[in-house]
Protein backbone atom coordinates (compact mmCIF):
# COMPACT_ATOMS: atom_id res chain seq x y z
CA UNK A 1 0.00 0.00 0.00
CA UNK A 2 1.26 3.44 -0.89
CA UNK A 3 1.58 6.14 1.72
CA UNK A 4 -0.16 9.44 1.00
CA UNK A 5 3.10 11.21 0.08
CA UNK A 6 4.01 8.42 -2.31
CA UNK A 7 0.52 8.35 -3.76
CA UNK A 8 0.68 12.11 -4.32
CA UNK A 9 4.01 11.63 -6.14
CA UNK A 10 2.47 8.98 -8.38
CA UNK A 11 -0.54 11.22 -9.06
CA UNK A 12 1.72 14.15 -9.90
CA UNK A 13 3.59 11.89 -12.29
CA UNK A 14 0.33 10.94 -13.98
CA UNK A 15 -0.59 14.61 -14.29
CA UNK A 16 2.83 15.48 -15.75
CA UNK A 17 2.60 12.70 -18.31
CA UNK A 18 -0.97 13.56 -19.31
CA UNK A 19 -0.17 17.26 -19.71
CA UNK A 20 3.11 16.54 -21.53
CA UNK A 21 1.42 14.25 -24.02
CA UNK A 22 -1.48 16.66 -24.53
CA UNK A 23 1.04 19.40 -25.31
CA UNK A 24 2.95 17.15 -27.70
CA UNK A 25 6.19 17.51 -25.76
CA UNK A 26 8.74 14.70 -25.62
CA UNK A 27 10.42 13.66 -22.38
CA UNK A 28 13.68 14.90 -23.86
CA UNK A 29 12.27 18.35 -24.65
CA UNK A 30 10.63 18.67 -21.23
CA UNK A 31 13.87 17.64 -19.56
CA UNK A 32 15.89 20.17 -21.55
CA UNK A 33 13.48 22.94 -20.63
CA UNK A 34 13.67 22.00 -16.95
CA UNK A 35 17.42 21.37 -16.93
CA UNK A 36 17.12 17.65 -16.18
CA UNK A 37 17.59 14.47 -18.21
CA UNK A 38 14.77 12.63 -19.93
CA UNK A 39 15.46 9.81 -17.47
CA UNK A 40 14.65 12.20 -14.63
CA UNK A 41 11.41 13.20 -16.37
CA UNK A 42 10.59 9.50 -16.69
CA UNK A 43 11.19 9.04 -12.96
CA UNK A 44 8.94 12.01 -12.19
CA UNK A 45 6.20 10.54 -14.38
CA UNK A 46 6.33 7.16 -12.67
CA UNK A 47 6.50 8.67 -9.18
CA UNK A 48 9.88 7.00 -8.62
CA UNK A 49 11.46 10.39 -7.87
CA UNK A 50 9.73 13.33 -6.25
CA UNK A 51 9.60 16.67 -8.01
CA UNK A 52 11.50 19.19 -5.91
CA UNK A 53 9.61 22.40 -5.23
CA UNK A 54 12.38 24.32 -7.00
CA UNK A 55 11.53 22.33 -10.16
CA UNK A 56 7.77 22.81 -9.90
CA UNK A 57 7.64 26.31 -11.41
CA UNK A 58 9.88 25.47 -14.40
CA UNK A 59 7.85 22.28 -14.89
CA UNK A 60 4.57 24.18 -14.91
CA UNK A 61 5.96 26.80 -17.30
CA UNK A 62 7.18 24.08 -19.66
CA UNK A 63 3.69 22.51 -19.60
CA UNK A 64 2.01 25.91 -20.18
CA UNK A 65 0.16 25.89 -16.88
CA UNK A 66 0.57 27.19 -13.37
CA UNK A 67 1.92 25.27 -10.41
CA UNK A 68 -1.50 25.66 -8.79
CA UNK A 69 -3.11 23.94 -11.79
CA UNK A 70 -0.75 21.00 -11.33
CA UNK A 71 -1.61 20.82 -7.63
CA UNK A 72 -5.34 20.99 -8.41
CA UNK A 73 -4.94 18.17 -10.94
CA UNK A 74 -3.15 16.08 -8.30
CA UNK A 75 -5.91 16.78 -5.78
CA UNK A 76 -8.46 15.64 -8.35
CA UNK A 77 -6.50 12.43 -8.99
CA UNK A 78 -6.32 11.76 -5.25
CA UNK A 79 -10.08 12.32 -4.97
CA UNK A 80 -10.74 9.83 -7.78
CA UNK A 81 -8.40 7.35 -6.06
CA UNK A 82 -10.29 7.76 -2.76
CA UNK A 83 -13.64 7.29 -4.53
CA UNK A 84 -12.44 4.07 -6.16
CA UNK A 85 -10.81 2.81 -2.98
CA UNK A 86 -14.07 3.31 -1.12
CA UNK A 87 -16.06 1.54 -3.82
CA UNK A 88 -17.73 4.69 -5.02
CA UNK A 89 -18.11 5.46 -8.69
CA UNK A 90 -16.24 8.22 -10.45
CA UNK A 91 -18.68 11.15 -10.76
CA UNK A 92 -17.07 12.34 -14.01
CA UNK A 93 -17.80 8.98 -15.62
CA UNK A 94 -21.34 8.89 -14.28
CA UNK A 95 -22.06 12.27 -15.84
CA UNK A 96 -21.09 10.93 -19.27
CA UNK A 97 -23.68 8.14 -19.22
Amino acid sequence: MLGSAELADVCLGMVIRRRRLAAGISMEALGETMGVSYQQVQKYETGTNRVAFSRLLPLAAALNCSASELVTDVENELHVYDQRKNGLSDPSREAGR
